[in-house]
């Protein structure tokens, strides 16, 4: 009878052991599902924080940085210049014209007034009102030369070689598009409210054309002189031309600044700027086209430090 029970408790045991072995591998299977869950989690998340943390991502662009407190908490200084801060105030503009503001009769009871007993001085600053074009007829007269027999023709600064419009309207056209980048209908629309000068905006990307042949020999005397120069400074960003994705290069020495927009990021736009004659150093960022192009870098501090 003893020996039955003592069979009969183990086998009691046994199921006992069995039911927690099944329970333990149960949980482990879920232990392991969870972690395999989480380290996925983990990839993911440590990919979209490369996007941030990386030695090519600048420090306007880092999450984490210095946000501002909440204005319950903390810091309970008043907003503006500290104390001590020195002002600036903006300068008092000479008057072109002088306007006497007087007035004969009071009023509210028509009693005639006499000399003021006090004149008080302000000084406004004021845009004139639109101003219309001005139109200038330019007699060019040609000539034969006397000696060799070659036709020469009159020149004069305010005349451009090509078109109906002046170099101030060249100019403006320029500044609006690349300065103020407004889109060439709303240049017409500046141009017409302004100077009620007429235009079509296909006219307007001429004009811009224009300015490009103007400046040109300045632009490549800028292009000559950085290609000469021992030590350039290179980086490229992306940018958007008319709804793709472009790369605008820049190359700067102490003294020069040369800009160009193509649409690509290798070495082709360096071997088209500096040539396969560059025997320069160039300082820049980790980004793979510049050690395909030379072994004569330096790294950028501020890039190495991040």
């Amino acid at each position: 009878m003893d020996q039955e029970e003592t069979i009969k408790r183990l086998l009691e045991t046994i199921d006992q052991l069995k039911r927690e072995n099944d329970q333990l591998r149960h949980e482990n299977d879920r232990l392991r599902l969870e972690n395999e869950l989480l380290r996925r989690r983990m990839i993911e998340l440590e990919a979209r924080l490369a996007q941030y943390e990386n030695a090519h991502t600048p420090p306007s662009l880092k999450r984490g940085g210095n946000h501002k407190k909440n204005p319950n908490e903390g810091d309970k200084g008043k907003p503006g210049q500290k104390i001590g801060h020195e002002g600036l105030t903006l300068p008092t503009a000479k008057p072109d014209r002088q306007v006497h503001v007087t007035i004969d009769l009071c009023p509210d009871c028509g009693s005639k007034l006499g000399d003021p007993f006090r004149i008080e001085s302000r000084i406004i600053e004021e845009i004139p009102e639109p101003q219309p074009v001005t139109v200038t007829e330019y007699k060019i007269c040609h000539y034969i030369c006397p000696c060799c027999q070659k036709e020469v023709i009159g020149t004069d600064p305010g005349c451009p070689n090509e078109g109906i419009f002046g170099n101030n309207t060249i100019a403006q056209v320029a500044l609006l598009k690349y300065g103020d980048r407004l889109p060439h209908r709303k240049i017409r629309d500046t141009l017409q409210r302004l100077y009620g000068l007429v235009m079509s905006p296909a006219t307007i990307l001429d004009l811009t054309r224009r300015a490009a042949d103007a400046v040109q020999s300045e632009y490549d005397a800028i292009l000559n002189r950085i290609r000469n120069a021992p030590v350039h400074y290179v980086d490229e960003t992306s940018i958007d031309v008319q709804g793709k994705n472009h790369w605008i290069w820049v190359f700067t020495t102490p003294s020069e600044a040369f800009f160009m927009i193509r649409n690509s990021r290798g070495m082709k736009v360096l071997l088209e700027v500096l040539t396969r004659r560059f025997k320069g150093t160039i300082v820049c960022d980790g980004w793979r086209s510049y050690p395909g192009f030379t072994d004569r870098i330096q790294r950028c501090w501020a890039h190495m430090l991040r």
